[in-house]
């Protein structure tokens, strides 16, 4: 789509939207998005026209499609589109140098103390059912690019300090269901850890980074306090900070190198692609059906996810909100359960994959 100036109706906070189209779906003057027109599918597609993503952050104001002079958003250069598991893969960018990741959040932090920052736990149903699909704590997987869960990170501050990796330890017998784990020195190699230490050994862990009695430790705040609770209470005699951390995690995440901007780009193409792919597919859901078909939201967060992986990103930014009709007018609306009734139906979609930790806010009406 062109450049959309500042002062433009089109550059409309979420809420804004939402308030817009409840508006929209209550006035006898409103205009649809009428996916299965015959006026979308006749309209001629400017040359070279594609269609663009939204912007790489959810935070950001939601950019509307070109405007044909009846109001109806332009879908018609999209239609004809192949879907996105048709078109060549996007090359993924490359792993992230989180040692300059590490170097950026230290440096910033008093010399002498300690970091802590724990990997997420994985998730199970009545304690022992399968894991749920896990997703990495932020903070942690900025700072080491381990994505599974029950590590841990201990660094310590100021110049020569170590980073020290513990892994938990995987009994053998568990090899058969769950693969052989990895190494310490593959993790080495992976992590650019100094050490790695087993969750048996925290012991050797806070010898390493020369752990002292009442040492400060920083501590990401959404975890305040929540140092390992090892058997032999060596944590105990630390003393937990839970803010600086935060403070300087923020800082340094907000401002992104060239291999991140590119990370979200890649999440960016894939995730507008998959808008593309779920356009498509409701324009042939009420194109000539005889009955017409029923055609429901969840099925429309099927195509986008189905989309997504087929490219590589396994995992969601946020729960997708798919909502038709009223609900598009729900701010967080995440059941995705109701029909979409008519090609007449104004469907909003608010929905990004997620590729090494970089989301996109893709949001389409």
């Amino acid at each position: 789509a062109g450049a959309i100036r500042p002062d433009s109706p089109a550059m409309m906070s979420s809420v804004s939207l939402r308030r817009a189209l409840l508006g929209a779906m209550t006035s006898s003057r409103a205009s649809h998005a009428r996916l299965g027109s015959s006026r979308a599918r006749l309209a001629p597609a400017r040359p070279g026209a594609t269609p663009t993503a939204a912007g790489a952050s959810s935070s950001h104001p939601t950019r509307r499609g070109r405007l044909s002079s009846c109001g109806t958003p332009r879908a018609a250069a999209t239609l004809s589109s192949p879907p996105a598991s048709e078109r060549p893969a996007p090359n993924p960018p490359g792993p992230l140098d989180h040692a300059r990741h590490r170097d950026a959040v230290l440096s910033k932090l008093p010399p002498g103390k300690l970091v802590y920052v724990p990997a997420g736990k994985a998730q199970t149903r009545n304690g022992v059912e399968g894991n749920a699909r896990f997703r990495q704590e932020p903070d942690f997987l900025y700072l080491t690019g381990v994505e599974e869960p029950g590590y841990h990170a201990l660094f310590g501050t100021g110049a020569d300090a170590p980073f020290v990796l513990i892994a938990p330890r995987q009994d053998p017998e568990m090899d058969v269901w769950c693969g052989k784990q990895a190494s310490r020195d593959e993790l080495r190699a992976v992590t650019g850890a100094d050490i790695v230490y087993y969750d048996d050994e925290f012991h050797k862990a806070l010898d390493a980074v020369e752990a002292q009695e009442g040492q400060t430790v920083f501590v990401p705040s959404h975890d305040a306090c929540a140092l390992p609770n090892d058997p032999d209470g060596l944590f105990l005699g630390l003393r937990p900070e839970t803010t600086a951390l935060g403070k300087v995690m923020a800082k340094a995440r907000s401002l992104k190198t060239t291999e991140e901007v590119a990370c979200l780009r890649f999440a960016n193409k894939v995730s507008g692609d998959a808008h593309v792919a779920m356009w498509r597919h409701a324009s042939r859901a009420f194109k000539g059906a005889q009955p017409p078909r029923q055609l429901w939201e969840h099925e429309l967060e099927a195509v986008f996810a189905g989309e997504t992986m087929k490219m590589g990103l396994r995992h969601l930014g946020y729960p997708s909100i798919v909502g038709a009709g009223a609900h598009a007018a729900t701010l967080h609306y995440e059941r995705n359960d109701a029909m979409v009734r008519s090609a007449d139906d104004l469907v909003l979609v608010d929905a990004g994959a997620e590729w090494r930790g970089g989301t996109p806010g893709n949001k389409r009406a």
